[in-house]
C-alpha cells in the first residue's frame, strides 16, 4: 500500500468518526418584554446512539432573567449522525414553544415570548424579634416553583400581574400562609412580609427585659462569629452569653446605663462600652489588632545598598510574628525570611544593581498586613577621588623658580671657577637673561613693581695715596699679560 493511499484512509476514518457540538442561549419573557422566569426547557437531540435521533435529553427552567444555557455535543459517526435540535419551552402561567434547529459552529441563540405579563413579587420572612430569616422556604400556590430566602430574608418570584394568588412559607416546623391581599407596592414591586413565629436570638433570661441590646458578633474578616461566649458587665454585675449560628447575642435590663461588653479571642480581650437606654441592634466587629507604623529605607554607606524598616505593632506581645520581604522584580518575585528586633522593626539589607520596589508581609497566627511598595533607587557609581598632589603636574611657577635657582647656583661656580672679569660678565648676563624669561612666564613682570628706594648722597672718595695706586696698577699689568698668553 502506498502512501498515498495511507493517508487517505487516515482522513477517511477521521472523517468518519468526527462529532459536532453546540452551545444553546435560551431567553424567555412576556407579552411586555419583561424576563418570564420558571419557563420549562426541554431539549432532544441525537447524543451516542446512531440508531436513534433523540436519545440526547436536556431539561431546565430560565432563571430570574428568564434566561437558560445549554451545551449539547454528538459522538455519532458522519455517515449515521443527526444534526438536528429540538427545543421545547413552556410556562406554568400558560403558552408553549417548540423549535427544531440544525447544529452549526456558531452559538445559537433562541427567544421565547409568552402571551401574559408578569410583575414581580417580593416576600420578606422576619423573626419575633424583627430579623431577617434566611433559609426560609416559599411556595406559591397553582405553581410548582419554591424558593428560600436569602441572607437579606428575601425571595423573588414573578405573578401573573392582575391575578389574585397565594402561597406559604415554612420555617422550624412553623408555617405561615399569604395571599395577594397582603401585598404592597414598594419600589415597583409588590411584596409581602411575614412574620415567622419563631426567635433569631436564643432566649435567656436578659432577652426578657424592658431594655434589650441584640448584638451580632463578627470576625475580624466580617464573618459572623458563631459559637463565642461574650460577656456583659453591668454596674459591677457579670453575666455571659454564646453566640448563635449568626453570630447573634442579646442582653437585657430594666434600667439605663453604660454596658460593657468583652469577648476573649484570639489571644486578646476585645472590649466595647455601650450607653443602653432603650432596645436597639448592635453590630461588633472584632478590630484588627495588628498595625504597620511606618516602612521606609535608610542608605548604608555602600553604594546602592539600603537598610529596609518596617514598624508593626501589636498589643498581643506574646504572639510571634513573622515577615517576609518580597522583590517585585519583571515577571517574576523573590522572598526572603525576615526577624523582628526589640523594638519591633522588621529589617533587611538590600543592595541593588537597578532600581527595585519592594514589600513587607507580616503575620502571626491570627492577622497579617501588607505594606505598599516602597522603591529603592539606583544610583551610578561615583568617580574616584582627585589624584594626590605628588601626581599633580608641575605647576609653571614651579618649573621657572627651579631653572632660575639652577642657574644662579651653576653661575655663581662658574665665576668662582674662571675668576676672570669677562667670565662674571658672561655668567651675569646670562643669568639676568633667563631670570627675565622665567619672571615672564610666572608673570612677575605685571606684578606692581616697588617704589626705589632714594640712595643716600655719594660722599666724596678720599684721594688714594700713591703706593695703592701702584699695587692695584701692577695687578691689572699682571692680568693683561695672563690674557694674552695663548
Amino acid at each position: 500500500m502506498g502512501m498515498k493511499h495511507l493517508v487517505a484512509l487516515i482522513l477517511i476514518a477521521g472523517m468518519a468518526f468526527s462529532s459536532w457540538s453546540q452551545v444553546i442561549n435560551i431567553t424567555a419573557v412576556d407579552i411586555n418584554g419583561a424576563p418570564a422566569e420558571g419557563a420549562d426547557i426541554l431539549i432532544t437531540y441525537q447524543k451516542s446512539n446512531r440508531f436513534l435521533e433523540n436519545d440526547g435529553t436536556l431539561a431546565g427552567r430560565t432563571d430570574a432573567d428568564g434566561k437558560f444555557n445549554a451545551y449539547i455535543s454528538n459522538v455519532v459517526p458522519d455517515v449515521y449522525h443527526n444534526t438536528a435540535i429540538e427545543v421545547q419551552v413552556s410556562h406554568y402561567y400558560g403558552g408553549s414553544e417548540r423549535r427544531v434547529e440544525q447544529a452549526g459552529p456558531e452559538p445559537k441563540k433562541l427567544d421565547f415570548s409568552f402571551p401574559f405579563k408578569v410583575a414581580p413579587l417580593k416576600i420578606h420572612a422576619l423573626s419575633i424579634e424583627g430579623l431577617p430569616l434566611e433559609n426560609v422556604t416559599v411556595f406559591l400556590s397553582g405553581i410548582t416553583v419554591k424558593k428560600e430566602t436569602g441572607t437579606d430574608g428575601s425571595a423573588g418570584f414573578s405573578v401573573l400581574e392582575g391575578e389574585a394568588f397565594s402561597g406559604f412559607a415554612t420555617f422550624q416546623n412553623k408555617t405561615v400562609t399569604f395571599d395577594s391581599s397582603e401585598a404592597k407596592e414598594e419600589q415597583g414591586a409588590m411584596t409581602i412580609t411575614l412574620d415567622i413565629p419563631v426567635r433569631k436570638i436564643p432566649e435567656n433570661a436578659n432577652a426578657k427585659k424592658k431594655i434589650t441590646l441584640n448584638l451580632r458578633l463578627n470576625e475580624v474578616d466580617g464573618k459572623p462569629l458563631a459559637g463565642q461566649e461574650v460577656k456583659f458587665l453591668f454596674f459591677g454585675e457579670e453575666s455571659s452569653a454564646k453566640t448563635d449560628s449568626a453570630g447573634l447575642v442579646a442582653f437585657g435590663t430594666d434600667e439605663s446605663g453604660p454596658l460593657r461588653v468583652t469577648v476573649w479571642k484570639n489571644e486578646y480581650n476585645y472590649s466595647r462600652q455601650y450607653n443602653i437606654s432603650a432596645s436597639k441592634n448592635e453590630s461588633f466587629t472584632l478590630p484588627r489588632l495588628m498595625k504597620l507604623n511606618s516602612f521606609r529605607y535608610v542608605k548604608e554607606p555602600e553604594e546602592n545598598c539600603y537598610l529596609v524598616l518596617a514598624n508593626v505593632t501589636d498589643p498581643r506581645l506574646s504572639v510571634p510574628r513573622q515577615g517576609k520581604l518580597i522583590r517585585l522584580l519583571r515577571g517574576f518575585n523573590t522572598s526572603q525570611g525576615i526577624g523582628m528586633d526589640e523594638n519591633g522593626y522588621f529589617s533587611a539589607r538590600i543592595c541593588v544593581t537597578a532600581g527595585l520596589s519592594v514589600i513587607m508581609n507580616i503575620s502571626n497566627r491570627y492577622e497579617f498586613v501588607t505594606t505598599s511598595p516602597l522603591y529603592l533607587p539606583w544610583e551610578p557609581p561615583r568617580p574616584p577621588p582627585n589624584m594626590s598632589s605628588s601626581s599633580k603636574e608641575p605647576d609653571i611657577t614651579e618649573i621657572g623658580l627651579s631653572i632660575t635657582a639652577f642657574l644662579m647656583v651653576g653661575g655663581f661656580f662658574a665665576a668662582l671657577i674662571l675668576r676672570r672679569k669677562q667670565a662674571q660678565r658672561g655668567v651675569q648676563y646670562v643669568l639676568t637673561y633667563f631670570h627675565q624669561v622665567v619672571m615672564k612666564l610666572i608673570g612677575a613682570d605685571k606684578r606692581k613693581k616697588p617704589t626705589p628706594k632714594v640712595a643716600a648722597p655719594l660722599q666724596q672718595a678720599k684721594p688714594k695715596d700713591e703706593i695703592t695706586q701702584k699695587i692695584e696698577a701692577t695687578k691689572e699689568e699682571e692680568l693683561e699679560k695672563k690674557d694674552a698668553q695663548p
